[in-house]
């Protein structure tokens, strides 16, 4: 039976975003079981639903120690309910154990259950998905410290192979990297269902973040910018091209480290196959990212490590002004849009995404000291 907070919170959520109270209900069915209602707040908090101030001030309404109607200056009715309709899409009415969102046709990743064991690892809950994955909570067996499971999935008809190789690409690209600002795997499994142990961040990703607070200052998003560049000048010097650098795949931790993740979609300068296998056979060639963030020449199936530093600029004038430049016309002059930024970061932003690539400076060849002298400020050493 729910405790007197968690029935409080499902009435307080259900009444703010104008929904049905079983519709909050299911959601909380679909939860782990072992989560007081105070760790799923502090997940909602992380995840960028409810402001952590939100978050406290529905506890205290609930003791009694603040005024209800106050709430509504602390939650933002439109943004709630969105995330509420997104966990109630994930949430299973008939099997409330079953988590994940609906798989779609073609897919042959399976729903897992909470309780279930992958290897030596229990599903403890969902944590979203990929384009070739979906990610659940679990916990080390012997360490009893947090894991992401990241389970395979083919999200296309006719090209299982492919992305079954790219998952065991990712996961000894993963293994093969150290890097405080790179997200690590732990273990690895190619069994019936596909899976890697990750890094368990805690915290909420770029995107959620973003969402939650709009644009950033600009001495947060210089921070946020030095550590992915970190991330990517460690990668590449390995030989790793991440193609796919968006707010979704920055996470961070409970501290504020930032750790790039996701590296489904890398390319390995000797480490992958040829285009062509040794049968033969023509590997299939696609263009592979997301679009919003995807270099001119990535969008034709070649990106690349100047592909990133592109995805980076793109990402880096998000978080300075709150929103993404337009396809296909000159990126704004920063400066020009929010106070406090140079016009050095400006002309370096439009170096970044350069239409040509080689114009575009890369981590390994002097763009964190770049990054230094257009902001003015140091990040300590990693």
């Amino acid at each position: 039976m729910a405790d007197s907070l968690a029935l409080y919170v499902q009435r307080l959520l259900a009444k703010f975003a104008d929904l049905p109270a079983e519709n909050v209900e299911q959601i909380w069915t679909a939860l782990p079981a072992s989560l007081t209602t105070q760790e799923i707040l502090d997940r909602w908090v992380r995840e960028g639903i409810l402001s952590r101030i939100a978050a406290r001030a529905i506890c205290l309404a609930h003791e009694g120690q603040y005024d209800e109607a106050d709430l509504r200056q602390l939650i933002e009715p439109l943004r709630l309910r969105k995330a509420l309709d997104r966990l109630a899409d994930w949430a299973d009415a008939e099997h409330d154990t079953q988590i994940g969102p609906p798989v779609a046709a073609g897919n042959t990743v399976p729903r897992l259950r909470l309780g279930q064991y992958l290897g030596r690892y229990v599903i403890k809950g969902y944590l979203g998905r990929g384009m070739c994955s979906q990610v659940y909570l679990s916990a080390h067996p012997m360490l009893c410290v947090p894991l992401a499971i990241k389970v395979f999935h083919t999200p296309m008809d006719g090209f299982s192979s492919f992305f079954a190789e790219q998952f065991r690409a990712e996961a000894r690209t993963l293994a093969r990297l150290d890097h405080p600002n790179i997200i690590r795997v732990y273990d690895m499994a190619d069994d019936e269902i596909p899976f890697m142990a990750l890094e368990y961040a805690g915290g909420p990703n770029l995107q959620q973040i973003l969402a939650g607070e709009g644009a950033l200052l600009p001495k947060r998003a210089f921070a946020f910018t030095m550590q992915i560049a970190r991330a990517l000048r460690a990668a590449h010097k390995a030989g790793i091209a991440h193609r796919d650098v968006k707010p979704a795949n920055v996470l961070t931790t409970l501290e504020g480290v930032v750790k790039l993740g996701d590296f489904g979609i890398a390319r390995l300068r000797d480490y992958l196959a040829p285009a062509v296998t040794p049968l033969g056979e023509q590997r299939p060639r696609f263009a592979l990212g997301t679009p919003r963030y995807m270099a001119p020449e990535q969008r034709h199936g070649d990106g690349g490590k100047r592909s990133d530093v592109y995805a980076l600029g793109i990402l880096l004038f998000e978080m300075l002004t709150g929103g993404l430049p337009r396809l296909g016309r000159e990126i704004p002059l920063v400066h020009t849009l929010v106070a406090d930024v140079s016009p050095a970061v400006s002309h370096l932003i439009r170096r970044m995404t350069a239409d040509d690539p080689e114009q575009r400076p890369l981590p390994t060849e002097g763009l964190l000291s770049e990054l230094e002298s257009a902001f003015g400020w140091k990040l300590e050493a990693d």
